[in-house]
């Protein structure tokens, strides 16, 4: 017996949710990066920390590796749960930057 999909003939729930993918990534990544760059960066500032300046970069490094993997890991989430057009959302939300930078490389690149 063939599963029902989850949206059905429904457009305006499609567009819903890929509009809810579209920006809540954004919303989701910063609130993630909010999180996880404050306490690493008030630890490079304590008195013991200051003659290692590295680690603030390291800090800066390891809240974007932590907001791609949380952002796969969502991706993936809602494509198992059937809520695809989320997903999509979220990649095409990824994917036109990507997209305006590659053409801006190649207008103004020479």
């Amino acid at each position: 017996m063939k599963k029902e999909d989850y949206y059905g003939d429904n457009k305006k729930l499609k567009i819903v949710d890929f509009i809810l993918g579209f920006f809540g990534i954004y919303i989701v990544n910063l609130i993630i990066f909010s999180i996880t760059r404050i306490p690493l960066y008030a630890i490079s500032r304590l008195q013991y920390f200051r003659k290692y300046n590295y680690l603030i970069g390291i800090g800066d490094n390891l809240s974007i590796v932590i907001c791609i993997i949380i952002t796969i890991v969502i991706i993936k989430i809602f494509f198992k749960k059937k809520r695809r057009f989320i997903s999509i959302g979220s990649l095409v939300a990824i994917g036109i930057p990507l997209l305006l930078l590659g053409a801006c490389e190649l207008m103004f690149g020479g």
